[in-house]
């Protein structure tokens, strides 16, 4: 019987694995090296760094396919500027050598060397010496610092010299970083390697334009791969919660209801207010309310022709004034100081909206604050289609698109701003002429939006529409980023990646320079050093 398969992310045997997982961090984080320094030989040593360091370099492949992959040429390259190999041939570097010329490293003047002319090297240099200066004078260490790391019971010291070494231990598994499943990995589509292995598999990785389906796939300098957006989107974004998303919707139903019902009373007392007026219409055309006879019977059964159209006139013009909002709460059709009334209602309440949003979203645009600015938009659009006339005089053509409500908006609070501008002057000139108080005008009564505060709503409004919410995707929306990206969010500098179409150029293999190598790990040198010397006896 075959044996169960252990679990991938396990807490009992931790294994750190190429991914973004919540288990996998905590792993990370409560990792300890075994202690093998006394207890074991040279080989359990090298087995147990094999061990380690296969669970996170290529953790999905077996592991006759890694000895086949496995090179024991470790990339490297070394920093020289092009103003030492112009001014020297190397020679200096043999002088003295067998003739008792002794270099005091003391001194200030030392041999020419390449490290002298490289910048790179120089910055790094000046950068250590910043952090060794901070260290003596903070109470606690810090990441680059000197600090020292107890590994078994030899003391690793991180000092300059160390830090002058090539690693070229850390390029053992190097040969692995040209599988495609690691480069979308460490491109950032996707938050484990399993999960590019199903993007491969399930077609949604191209290299060079051609669709790949091989997860194994190696990669050469200059091929470009693409992952689906869809797909990147879904694997880094925060998934969905089933119990807010229940939630809201019950929130959004019961809305729904709310509306439904209010709207169905305000149909039946508008119906009832034109039957009213229907039926005074039809007793005036009868005569004023006198008795029936045998002419009013006639029409009670048989209406006439001229009846009819003036019923159909009442009911027509009964829908226009509801359709452009011209009913009053009583049902009677309202006047244009009514209309006008309204309308510096709607607005006064529209721009108070637009104030407490941008006073609300000074600091982070957030989801509650994203639904805000969504509502702030819906809110616009009515009272957009509300203003009948007004806005139909301002753009005839304009509709009510996400895109054009702000314009539309923006155009009726200049307006505004400039006739009641103009408003304001008059009452003030007719103030003075009248010796009296200025009265409080109507733009200050309406609190009209400054240019700052609309290019804040604009800006918000367009924030908004990038990242929409849309109840059909299978991540959650507004999109953001996947809990724990933190510690991952790095990208190698043998990858170029542009996130807005989801695509890498693989530039050049990784190499290995001064003080640092380009293949991500979480292991030491000495544990990448063992691993590497487990491998070099199968060649």
């Amino acid at each position: 019987m075959r044996a169960r398969r252990p679990r991938f992310y396990s807490l009992k045997k931790p294994r750190v694995r190429m991914s973004w997982n919540k288990f996998n961090m905590y792993n990370l984080a409560r990792m300890q090296l075994s202690r093998t320094r006394r207890s074991g030989t040279f080989f359990q040593q090298k087995w147990a760094a094999k061990s380690l360091t296969r669970g996170y370099h290529g953790g999905t492949m077996r592991e006759g396919d890694w000895e086949r992959m496995f090179s024991r040429r470790l990339l490297g390259t070394v920093d020289i500027d092009p103003a030492y190999l112009a001014r020297y041939d190397g020679s200096e570097q043999a002088a003295g050598r067998g003739s008792g010329r002794d270099l005091d490293p003391n001194d200030r003047r030392p041999a020419v060397s390449a490290d002298q002319f490289s910048k790179s090297w120089n910055a790094r240099r000046r950068r250590f010496e910043n952090e060794a200066n901070s260290e003596r004078s903070d109470t606690y260490h810090h990441v680059g610092a000197k600090r020292v790391i107890e590994y078994d019971d030899v003391w690793i010291k991180t000092n300059d010299v160390a830090k002058q070494m090539t690693p070229y231990m850390q390029m053992t598994y190097a040969p692995l970083e040209r599988r495609l499943e690691v480069a979308i990995f460490r491109a950032m589509f996707a938050s484990s390697t399993l999960q590019a292995r199903q993007f491969c598999i399930h077609g949604a990785v191209r290299v060079n334009g051609q669709l790949m389906r091989s997860p194994g796939y190696l990669l050469n300098p200059g091929d470009m791969f693409q992952v689906d957006v869809e797909r990147v989107l879904y694997a880094t974004g925060k998934p969905k919660n089933p119990q807010e998303i229940a939630r809201l919707d019950k929130l959004l139903r019961e809305r729904e209801e709310r509306e439904a019902a209010a709207e169905a009373k305000d149909a039946a007392l508008r119906a009832a207010k034109r039957q009213e007026l229907a039926d005074k219409l039809k007793a005036g055309d009868r005569g004023g309310g006198e008795g029936p006879s045998a002419e009013a019977s006639e029409q009670a059964t048989g209406e006439t022709a001229a009846e009819a159209e003036s019923e159909a006139a009442v009911e027509a013009a009964a829908t226009d004034a509801d359709a452009a909002g011209m009913l009053g709460e009583d049902g009677e059709p309202m006047t244009e100081d009514e209309r006008a009334a309204q309308h510096k209602r709607q607005l006064k309440k529209l721009i108070q909206d637009a104030k407490t949003l941008l006073k609300d979203g000074q600091d982070k645009m957030s989801a509650k604050h994203k639904q805000r600015v969504r509502l702030f938009l819906s809110e616009a659009k009515r009272a957009i289609s509300r203003l009948g006339k007004n806005a139909a005089a301002l753009d005839p053509d304009a509709d009510l698109s996400r895109d054009s409500v702000m314009t539309q908006l923006a155009t009726i609070l200049k307006g505004l701003n400039l006739d009641h501008a103009q408003q304001a002057k008059a009452e003030a000139d007719a103030a003075a002429d009248a010796a009296e108080p200025t009265p409080q005008t109507w733009e200050q009564e309406l609190q009209i939006l400054t240019k700052a505060e609309q290019d804040a709503l604009a800006r918000l409004l367009a924030e908004d529409a990038e990242n929409p919410v849309d109840e059909t995707k299978p991540y959650l929306t507004p999109w953001q980023p996947r809990r724990y990206i933190a510690p991952f969010a790095f990208i190698p500098r043998y990858l170029e990646v542009n996130q807005n179409i989801c695509a890498a150029v693989y530039l050049r293999h990784p190499v290995a320079r001064r003080g640092e190598a380009e293949v991500p790990t979480p292991f030491p040198i000495d544990q990448n050093q063992l691993a590497f010397n487990w491998y070099l006896r199968r060649r």
